[in-house]
């Protein structure tokens, strides 16, 4: 799945590449800091979780709450779709839903939450996406897609360590 992701991104950023002549890409090391990725998060479900991710885009001014909502929503309506990869979820919704600017928060979580998607639940974790328009996150969406391939990356993930995946995302150039 990750692999059709990573497809369809580099398929619509060539398609794009074009019409975005001097717009600004942010880099993934650009949206997750210090202050977007939080890890042992303890949640009940997956709607706490994705609230909880929405509530650090939040508190950065890049979202309000109806964008959290929205994506919160967007899973009840279309069901576990956000479950990318075994044990991942990228939640995300409209950019026309309360988007300020581009962001991304990740959170990792103390115990897996089934989101409904049987080949890859449990969850342990979950970002959140947030795009003014359907360019500006590609390359930090495909950079994403690129670390997640990375076992490293991954191990740094299950093992909930903040410095280590900052340190990751900072040194590898994403």
């Amino acid at each position: 799945k990750i692999q059709l992701l990573e497809k369809k991104i580099l398929d619509e950023k060539m398609i794009q590449e074009k019409s975005m002549e001097g717009s600004y890409e942010p880099m993934l090391k650009e949206l997750l800091t210090e202050n977007t990725i939080d890890t042992q998060v303890n949640v009940n479900d997956w709607k706490e979780a994705i609230i909880y991710g929405g509530k650090i885009l939040e508190e950065e001014g890049t979202i309000d709450r109806t964008y959290t909502n929205s994506m919160v929503e967007s899973v009840e309506k279309f069901g576990p779709y956000i479950v990318i990869a075994p044990h991942i979820a990228l939640a995300h919704a409209s950019s026309k839903d309360g988007v300020h600017k581009i962001g991304m928060s990740l959170i990792t979580l103390d115990k897996g939450i089934n989101f409904g998607n049987k080949e890859n639940d449990p969850v342990y974790t979950v970002i959140c996406l947030a795009a003014i328009d359907h360019n500006s996150h590609l390359k930090a969406l495909s950079e994403l897609v690129e670390a997640l391939k990375e076992e490293q990356f991954n191990r740094l993930l299950r093992s909930s360590d903040k410095e280590g995946i900052l340190q990751y995302i900072d040194k590898t150039g994403i």
